[in-house]
Parts: C-alpha cells; sequence; structure tokens
C-alpha cells in the first residue's frame, strides 16, 4: 500500500483588484511514496483545513479536493473552491491570529485521510488580509504597535507578536516551512487528558509524542520524543532521526535547510545546536518555537522545582517519586550531544524547562538516587512534558 510524503514548497497568494478582496488562493504540494518517489498522474483526494493559533488549533474552514498529480507529483489546489465541508473562507479574521493550513490526503481518491500536515501561514495572503486592515487602526492598539523585518529583509510584520503581516515579500511567502513532525504511530501530540499535580499546576497526561500514559517507569511507549532545547517538532525529536555536525543557522527551520529535520550535534564553545543562541525560542504559549499544543507550553525551572518538592515530601525525591506523582514521568533517558546516541533510557528521565542560565538551559533529570534541575547544554535531546498556562 502507498504511503505519502509532502513536501510543502510555496503558497500562491492570489491577488485580486484593490476593490474586490479574493475569497481564494493557491497552493501548491509534491506527494512521494514511503521511498521517496513522487506519484505521478495519480488521482488523490485532499482534505485541508484553516486552523487558528497552533498546528493542533481550531480549525476555522475546510473543504476537500479531488486532483490528479503531474509527473512530477505536483498538486495545484485553489483553496477556497474546493467541496465545502466547514466554516467561511471569507469571514476568517486574518488579522486575529497565526494559521495554520492543516493537510490530510487520500492517495486512493477515497476519504480514508492520513495522519494530518500542518503548516504555518506565516505569510497572511495579502489581498484576504486587506479587507480587514482596519484592525490595525484599532486604538487600542496605537501605542503598542511593533514593527520587525524578516530575515531576508523583504517583508514587513506590524502589530503585536507578529500578528499583523502588510506587505508580505517573496522569500518569505514562498519560503518553504516544516511541518509538525508526529514521530510514532499513535504518538500523540495533543492533549488526550490532564492531570493536577499536588502543587496544583495542570499537566497533558504524558510526554509530548508519547502514546499512552506510562504504565511502568521503564515503558517505552510513553518514552516520548527527545528535543534539543528550544526546537520545534520539525522531526529531529524523533529518537532515530538523522544526525548532523552542521549547525543551525537560523532558529527556525525550512525545508530547504541541510540541518533541517536532523538531530545537530552541538560544538564548543556553547555546545548549542544553533550557532548564535537565542534564549526566547521557548518562551510561554507565544515561544516562535514552542511545540506544546494550544494553551500549553515548557514549564519553568520554579515549576519543575514545586513537583521535585512534593516527591521530596513522601520521600522519594528520586525516579520514584517522579512515577509515583499524578505526572506519572517515566525513564526517558536522553540524546547525546556529541554522538546523538541514546543513554540512560530506562534508568533515568530527562526533562526540559524553558528556563535558561548563561548558555545552557535548566533541564530536570533524575535516577533511582536523586533528581535535580541541572544546567544542561541546549544541543542535548531531552523529553517535553507541557503545562497548561
Amino acid at each position: 500500500m502507498k504511503h505519502i510524503h509532502l513536501f510543502l514548497p510555496l503558497f500562491l497568494f492570489s491577488l485580486a483588484a484593490k476593490s474586490q478582496v479574493p475569497d481564494s488562493f493557491t497552493y501548491q504540494l509534491v506527494i512521494r511514496d514511503v521511498v521517496g518517489e513522487v506519484l505521478k498522474n495519480d488521482t488523490v483526494s485532499i482534505e485541508v483545513s484553516i486552523v487558528s493559533d497552533s498546528a493542533m488549533g481550531q480549525s476555522q474552514y475546510s473543504e476537500v479536493h479531488s486532483a490528479t498529480t503531474t509527473v512530477s507529483g505536483l498538486v495545484t489546489l485553489v483553496i477556497g473552491t474546493g467541496s465545502n465541508q466547514t466554516g467561511n473562507l471569507s469571514a476568517i479574521s486574518w488579522e486575529s491570529a497565526p494559521y495554520f493550513l492543516k493537510i490530510r490526503t487520500d492517495i486512493e481518491g477515497g476519504t480514508n485521510y492520513g495522519t494530518a500536515i500542518s503548516i504555518e501561514m506565516v505569510s497572511v495572503p495579502y489581498a484576504l488580509y486587506s479587507g480587514h486592515a482596519d484592525t490595525a487602526l484599532d486604538a487600542a492598539y496605537a501605542d503598542t504597535l511593533a514593527v520587525r523585518v524578516s530575515q531576508e529583509g523583504d517583508t514587513l510584520f506590524l502589530g503585536t507578536a507578529g500578528k499583523y503581516v502588510v506587505i508580505p515579500g517573496l522569500s518569505e511567502a514562498n519560503k518553504p516551512r516544516l511541518a509538525y513532525v508526529n514521530c510514532l504511530p499513535g504518538g500523540d501530540t495533543t492533549v488526550v487528558d490532564t492531570v493536577t499535580s499536588p502543587a496544583g499546576k495542570v499537566w497533558m497526561d504524558r510526554n509530548l509524542g508519547a502514546s499512552r500514559v506510562a504504565q511502568s517507569s521503564d515503558d517505552s511507549l510513553s518514552y516520548g520524543d527527545l528535543f534539543q532545547w528550544g526546537r520545534f517538532a520539525d522531526g529531529h525529536q524523533c529518537r532515530n532521526s538523522e544526525t548532523t555536525d552542521k549547525l543551525a543557522s537560523t532558529s527556525t527551520a525550512s525545508a530547504d535547510q541541510a540541518w533541517a529535520g536532523k538531530y545537530i550535534m552541538g560544538s564548543s564553545p556553547d555546545y548549542d545546536w544553533l550557532s548564535t543562541p537565542d534564549t526566547t525560542m521557548w518562551q510561554g504559549v507565544d515561544g516562535v518555537n514552542n511545540p506544546c499544543p494550544t494553551g500549553f507550553r515548557i514549564p519553568t525551572k520554579p515549576e519543575w522545582e514545586g513537583e521535585i518538592a512534593k516527591w521530596e515530601e513522601s520521600g522519594n525525591r528520586n525516579s520514584t517519586g517522579a512515577y509515583n506523582s499524578p505526572l506519572k514521568l517515566p525513564d526517558t533517558g536522553g540524546r547525546h550531544i556529541y554522538s546523538g546516541d541514546p543513554f540512560f533510557v530506562g534508568s533515568g528521565g530527562a526533562y526540559w524547562s524553558s528556563s535558561v542560565s548563561g548558555s545552557y538551559a535548566r533541564g530536570l533529570n533524575f535516577t533511582s538516587n536523586y533528581a535535580n534541575l541541572d544546567s544542561s547544554s541546549r544541543a542535548y535531546g531531552y523529553a517535553v512534558r507541557c503545562i497548561k498556562d
């Protein structure tokens, strides 16, 4: 049976006359099989959704298309012209939130859609946005508007937290962006359930990417993924992802970068995966690379310390206390900074916090003997447990 891999190369924004806001825009994708071969002249079904706030956010609009790939595997969709399922494309308030395009495909042409792949619509289709542009003039934003320019220097962002995008340049509009990669079949990257800890905090009930809540400290299905500090879930966090010694040049990954989706082995002097260290990537729910579901974020050092204190009260400031707590934290192990090899899997836990310490980040480490918040090089691979904001 065929399986698909989607390479998401570009948006082609359809601009209408100034007097009319269009209700559609063009999107292209290449469909490949499991061995990387493009699907030539095949009829496929594609479900397209536009979701708000995050890749796993609330759907605002959805439609389905039946399309035939070209000899190069290319499919061109005019979003807004498919068979409408829910919502109204023209009613979306583009300036009110970040939006993501979610794609699901059945390569047999039916409705048995596969796993969703999401891509952030960093450059809002300008003509669509222009229909709501007066919102940017609201007096509530008069003293808080921020202006920044894209790294390529040709896209202007105006607003608060990057929510307003005006005059998107070609480099930003055409930049291939990586979707959230789910590493394991059945691995959960959404909020399946939550638990409240003795410290009074609400957490996801499992590690990010885990297939289930831990059944024991060494339950491999509960380990989840291993993230390098500050990186998005571009595939590098998969325990068997490829390695590279090429440092990342930007904090956000695009599919055209050689290190994208690979575990980057850190080098001196900072032992970071990023050539220019950045401490803001996991700060809060709005952190640029926050991999947690909507409304959740990476916990801080004090929040982890609050949990450890409760384990200590029970006489188990160690892996036993970690597992016996409502969080049921398993012994995930980690991934080594120099080789990418796993370590302490099944005998110790390694979990990131969002807190930094100089050129290091704070990580929760525990074994059968102890539990501490240590300073760790950001190129190490640690597990992530998301906390509700």
